[in-house]
């Protein structure tokens, strides 16, 4: 699948980041924001990509054409990789990729299905916060990007 947009819409949100929401542009500071910190490592992985896909093709059809300009695509973009992505990074039941390991993706698959229908059936936040979900413990690099780290200039 082609997911040229998502990378488009990455690459947006990055450049406004350095360099419309920074007090100065020299400044090597983290950027608190978990799509920026997450999504290289993501774009790494097609089963993330697909479910990602897949509801954005949901979120744009329901979008009006009114709504389908740039700065609004941008912020669906952004609210559907929080909805769908962002939360099985932090879950503890998702396992790491492992391509090869049909026990790993069949695991993975479950995962992301299950997701997917969460958010079919309703709202992002009562997902959060079922008690059928446990998420590991929280790591500063889940929200904040480091311009000076691995992916910095991918």
């Amino acid at each position: 699948m082609a997911y040229h947009h998502f990378l488009s819409f990455y690459r947006q949100l990055l450049t406004a980041a350095l360099t419309r929401d920074r007090p100065r542009l020299e400044s090597a500071e983290l950027i608190h924001n978990p799509l920026l910190a997450t999504f290289p490592a993501v774009a790494d992985q097609p089963d993330l990509m697909d479910a990602l896909m897949a509801v954005w093709r949901i979120r744009v059809k329901t979008t009006s054409q009114a709504d389908k300009d740039a700065q609004h695509m941008r912020e669906l973009f952004s609210a559907v990789y929080l909805e769908t992505v962002y939360p099985l990074l932090g879950c503890r039941s998702f396992p790491r990729q492992s391509f090869g390991h049909s026990g790993t993706e069949k695991v993975r698959l479950q995962e992301i299905t299950r997701q997917v229908e969460r958010l079919r059936q309703g709202s992002t936040l009562p997902t959060l916060l079922s008690p059928d979900l446990e998420f590991k413990p929280f790591d500063m690099r889940e929200v904040a990007l480091d311009i000076t780290g691995p992916h910095a200039n991918s």
